[in-house]
């Protein structure tokens, strides 16, 4: 179950980190991930990416509430319990490490099996720095579980996607996530490569979409520029505030309402 991110602004290429807090902070989605590491990762020493501080701390109260050994730090935590957290965790006597942008770059610790995801971003690299403390070689440790409860994948592809990198600059493109395509198990929600016709985990077989286009009748009429402009400017000119214009970018179909209600403002 993913978190809804409708309506969510970003700056600085990622979502505002006090509304992510409020719309992820919550018994449900905390549950949801105890529930999801007791399943695919039971035993198994994972790092959760956190949203905020309180978020985080919430976090590990949840999992140590329910007998599963967790702690929580941050840039903010005392560097001596933080190193002691930091022991703890490798040596395997805390099984769950909560954090806030601590664990994603320059965290070095091979053995980490799991990763649990509840940060939605909209950044490649963060994304990639976060599954990346997961995929370190490790004697004894075949493979990494990543447990993505953001849709994470669904934006930026499988950890292991091939990816072409160039200083071209990125091109524009939807903000939706879906020039990227993963398949979803229906069944157990195992994220995979599109076109896969059977689910690489449970076997089930997916269903073959149809591909046809519905025509639909009407005739195509030439827009008046000069007459949809007027009509744009009265609109426009009938808001008095920030949230009347981004409803109006919103009922255009621009593509970021909130950057252009900004700038008209």
């Amino acid at each position: 179950s993913t978190i809804n991110l409708q309506g969510l602004h970003t700056a600085m290429g990622d979502f505002v980190k006090s509304e992510l807090s409020d719309r992820v902070d919550k018994p449900s989605i905390t549950g949801d991930a105890i529930a999801q590491y007791r399943k695919y990762a039971e035993g198994k020493r994972a790092v959760v990416f956190a949203v905020s501080i309180e978020h985080s701390k919430h976090i590990a109260e949840q999992f140590n509430a329910v007998g599963i050994p967790a702690a929580h730090i941050d840039g903010e935590t005392d560097i001596t319990m933080r190193d002691y957290n930091i022991d703890r965790f490798r040596e395997g006597k805390i099984k769950v490490l909560s954090n806030v942008d601590l664990c994603g770059e320059g965290f070095d610790l091979p053995a980490l099996e799991a990763a649990i995801l509840l940060r939605p971003t909209k950044s490649l690299g963060l994304y990639l720095q976060q599954v990346g403390r997961t995929l370190r070689i490790f004697p004894g440790k075949s493979h990494a579980i990543i447990l993505d409860h953001v849709g994470a994948c669904a934006i930026h592809g499988l950890p292991d996607d091939e990816r072409t990198w160039t200083l071209e600059g990125r091109e524009k493109h939807s903000d939706n996530g879906h020039d990227i395509q993963v398949r979803i198990c229906n069944v157990c929600f195992a994220a995979q490569r599109p076109g896969s016709k059977v689910c690489r985990e449970c076997g089930h077989e997916f269903e073959v979409e149809s591909r046809q286009v519905k025509q639909k009748e009407g005739e195509l009429s030439e827009i008046d520029v000069m007459q949809l402009r007027r009509e744009r400017l009265i609109s426009q000119g009938k808001c008095h505030t920030l949230d009347d214009l981004v409803a109006e970018g919103k009922r255009r179909g621009y593509r970021r309402p909130f950057m252009w209600a900004k700038f008209v403002m």
